[in-house]
């Protein structure tokens, strides 16, 4: 894989080591790719990505944006989220094989800073896959997905992991109905808190909550309508959640305190979509969004300020994104290093030094997003006021544990 600077026209085949550790560099083959996201440790960047929108890679770089490798699937696959091993600093995966129907698997991996460790294809009856991955503080992690049954029924699912590639033993949610609650799964507080899960249930957004060790229902959210809940952070105590609507309003940040009692909630004008939000060591709020920019969608970022109790724009009247001429963007997400930097990756077509049709990108600034390629487009909040009710009790049981089979892939 090759790699230059996002705003600087000479292609640079072999990794050049900057002096400051921010940087917005372009990542490339003959082939199609693009990153997913960006998981910052403590030696470097894990960056997941797609080639040819059927193949998932993990890549690293060093802190400075110097390309390190990168593993590529030996199946058609995706990895959908990861996270580090604060004991060993590997990275633990979780995705799925496709393409996305009755024969497909879930999907799980762990690599080290020098590459690939393990990855096992999980196989039951059906559609699966896992989509989000939290850590639990005993050293094992948590991971929702779902899968369906003979009927077609939606069900969501929670697997424990270890590292190396272990199944612990899986849960599974007992509902009549479809369940689509399987967007994000957040561990709350110390070894074995209550944890999150997240979506929506019967047209509402509905954030459930669970008590640590034996996953007994304790409560949650239920609201507002016709809405989903994409993405959940820890904050100080409290938790972050953003919601899309599915009736095309406009998208939605609240703050609820660690009993899911609503502190705030703004809509967000300017913005079609909202991906993912981050909690800054410093306070600062951070949010990923889609905006249609100069005729273009692509990936935008909010920073709030919450300290005077008020949600506000940082940046007053805008968010902020890369732009170096690109005639398309694919997808956008965000992370934060340990000292509140910000990771952002996302795919683009049309770069004026472009290794391929889809090329990767990768940026690593300060929490003002300040770079030579950073530009400004208008956007607003409003304050809401949803009369957020709790949901009904649902069962979280013991499953079977699916059958594994390990797979592989190169090193390039």
């Amino acid at each position: 894989m090759l790699y230059t600077g996002l705003c600087v026209c000479l292609l640079i085949s072999q990794p050049q080591i900057a002096a400051s550790q921010t940087f917005t560099n372009l990542y490339g083959t003959p082939t199609g790719e693009y990153f997913t996201k960006a998981i910052p440790g403590t030696q470097g960047i894990y960056v997941l990505g797609l080639e040819n929108g059927m193949v998932a890679t993990v890549s690293y770089t060093d802190l400075s944006g110097a390309w390190q490798w990168t593993h590529r699937m030996a199946i058609n696959t995706i990895w959908l989220d990861g996270i580090i091993d604060q004991n060993s600093g590997n990275l633990l995966t979780v995705g799925c094989t496709l393409p996305l129907n009755s024969s497909n698997r879930s999907l799980i991996g762990e690599f080290t800073t020098n590459g690939y460790l393990c990855a096992k294809s999980l196989e039951e009856p059906g559609l699966e896959l896992l989509s989000r991955i939290t850590n639990n503080f005993d050293g094992t992690f948590s991971a929702v997905g779902l899968h369906t049954t003979v009927s077609t029924q939606i069900d969501v699912v929670v697997f424990n992991l270890s590292p190396n590639c272990t199944v612990n033993f899986k849960q599974w949610f007992f509902s009549p109905a479809n369940d689509l609650f399987y967007n994000d799964i957040l561990r709350l507080g110390s070894f074995f808190a209550d944890f999150l899960v997240a979506g929506q249930e019967s047209g509402n957004a509905v954030i459930y909550r669970f008590g640590g060790g034996g996953g007994a229902f304790v409560g949650g959210v239920h609201g507002p309508s016709q809405f989903d809940y994409v993405d959940l952070e820890y904050a100080a105590g409290d938790v972050l959640a953003v919601a899309n609507s599915t009736v095309g309003g406009q998208p939605r940040i609240m703050r609820f305190d660690n009993s899911l009692s609503p502190i705030w909630e703004i809509s967000v004008n300017g913005v079609s979509s909202l991906l993912r939000i981050v909690y800054a060591p410093n306070g600062d709020i951070f949010a990923v969004g889609t905006a249609n920019v100069n005729g273009l969608t692509r990936a935008v970022i909010l920073k709030i300020d919450d300290s005077n109790g008020t949600p506000q724009l940082a940046w007053p009247g805008v968010a902020r994104y890369f732009e170096n001429g690109e005639t398309g963007y694919t997808g956008g997400n965000i992370s934060l290093t340990s000292n509140g930097d910000l990771a952002f990756a996302d795919g683009r077509d049309g770069n004026p030094g472009s290794f391929g049709s889809t090329d990767a990108f990768l940026a690593l600034t300060d929490g003002d997003l300040n770079s030579n390629c950073t530009m400004e487009t208008m956007v607003s909040i409003t304050l809401e006021n949803t009369l957020f009710n709790s949901p009904a009790g649902i069962e979280l049981l013991f499953y079977d544990v699916p059958q594994e089979q390990s797979e592989d892939g190169p090193m390039i």
